[in-house]
């Protein structure tokens, strides 16, 4: 039988944000749980630093200037192998549960899930507590509506799901965690409610709390031996030690820096070796035919993928075979009369064009702490030219004509 294939967002986690990434200032049992079960690709990178396009280049394989979504609350145009779809049509029942607006059914995420819960609010009560406490954000003063919920609510609604199958396998599950990017305060009383945590870390540890009650619950069903768990970051977070518009940034979306690409990544379960770590660079793109490769008895069309299979790697313990070139951007700076960021990395080589360019050595400078641009013009001219290439034809987006709702959410979210 085909195993059960869970994917866990983990929204906003940069790559040292967990337990099995030697970060020993959080606790994160569950996560390095299945990490010891699996797999720890110890260098992974997202190709945006922005939730809905991260999201689309893993579920469709696409970079961005290929699927063309490029900010968040936009309708998508969904690649015509999107994973949801090709588990459904693989004889997978398929939910997800996710924690934020900008997964909201009207940007077609939905597409290929018999079950999308979306809900942000879960009743009328909740509605008029938020009115009567006068819920809004920590600057500005506006009234907005909930943009996000706890990750106890999106683990309380794939447990329901996962009931209501009853004995109908395999299943496809896509649970979105939202709490680490959550930052912002909640008044008193509401934060009380909703278990908001006021720092990063405590974010983390109970996101993986929540987790652990669905591992807890497959368990139970001895289901967990034949689920297969892919667990990622979208994106990670500057916490102050970088810098944006001249200050110490905490965000996200404005850069393209080693802490917002690099993301953390790991296979747990069915057809992986236990206890590995791999040095191998993954991408986004590659995930999906990765995770497709893992399945025997998956039909579906793998020309159209930009990504490639790295399934060997998960399987036994050797050296890393390929140094992909990884594509990143963000647009994000544009809304904010700033120019966009495009990066071409090739360990140990980074380059980034931002207005002006830069050119980092990894290995040597893991900070990005020194512009080595001038001291190796053929490294950079090689990587300029590359880029150019690949982004050749592409315009880029026009500015978004979001409604003033969605500004006040992405507001909200801190992205305007």
């Amino acid at each position: 039988m085909k195993p059960n294939v869970v994917f866990v967002t983990l929204d906003c986690f940069r790559s040292d944000a967990l337990g099995c990434y030697n970060n020993h200032s959080v606790k994160t049992p569950n996560i390095d749980l299945l990490a010891s079960r699996g797999v720890v690709v110890e260098k992974a990178y997202t190709h945006c630093p922005l939730t809905g396009p991260a999201h689309l280049s893993l579920f469709g394989s696409k970079l961005p200037f290929e699927h063309g979504l490029r900010f968040n609350a936009r309708k998508v145009e969904l690649p015509s192998a999107y994973m949801p779809s090709i588990f459904k049509d693989n004889g997978y029942k398929t939910g997800a549960a996710v924690a934020a607006v900008v997964f909201k059914r009207r940007y077609g995420f939905d597409k290929g899930f018999d079950y999308y819960d979306d809900a942000m609010l879960s009743s009328r009560f909740e509605a008029f507590a938020l009115k009567a406490f006068r819920y809004s954000k920590e600057w500005g003063g506006e009234r907005l509506i909930k943009t996000s919920r706890n990750a106890n609510r999106v683990t309380n609604s794939a447990i329901k799901w996962l009931k209501a199958l009853g004995n109908q396998r395999p299943f496809f599950l896509w649970l979105h965690y939202f709490d680490a990017h959550d930052q912002f305060r909640l008044p008193r009383l509401l934060h009380l409610y909703y278990f908001r945590r006021r720092s990063y870390e405590q974010s983390v540890e109970y996101i993986d709390r929540q987790l652990g009650r669905l591992i807890d619950h497959l368990k139970k069903k001895n289901e967990l031996e034949n689920t297969l768990f892919v667990i990622f970051g979208d994106h990670g977070e500057a916490l102050n030690d970088r810098y944006a518009k001249g200050v110490p940034y905490r965000g996200h979306s404005l850069i393209c820096s080693e802490v917002t690409l690099r993301i953390p990544l790991i296979f747990s379960g069915c057809g992986v070796k236990r206890g590995l770590r791999t040095g191998q660079v993954f991408r986004m793109i590659d995930i999906l035919p990765t995770t497709l490769d893992l399945i025997n008895g998956i039909d579906t069309d793998k020309t159209s993928f930009s990504g490639i299979s790295l399934v060997d790697h998960l399987k036994k313990e050797d050296t890393p075979k390929h140094n992909p070139e990884v594509y990143a951007e963000t647009w994000v700076p544009t809304v904010h009369k700033l120019p966009e960021q495009k990066v071409l990395i090739r360990l140990p080589w980074k380059y980034m064009r931002a207005g002006k360019e830069f050119l980092y050595n990894l290995s040597d400078d893991p900070e990005e702490t020194r512009n080595i641009i001038d001291d190796n013009p053929e490294i950079a001219e090689k990587m300029r030219r590359r880029l150019e290439e690949m982004t050749k034809g592409d315009k880029g987006p026009e500015q978004p004509d979001w409604d003033e709702k969605t500004k006040l959410q992405l507001k909200a979210l801190g992205y305007m």
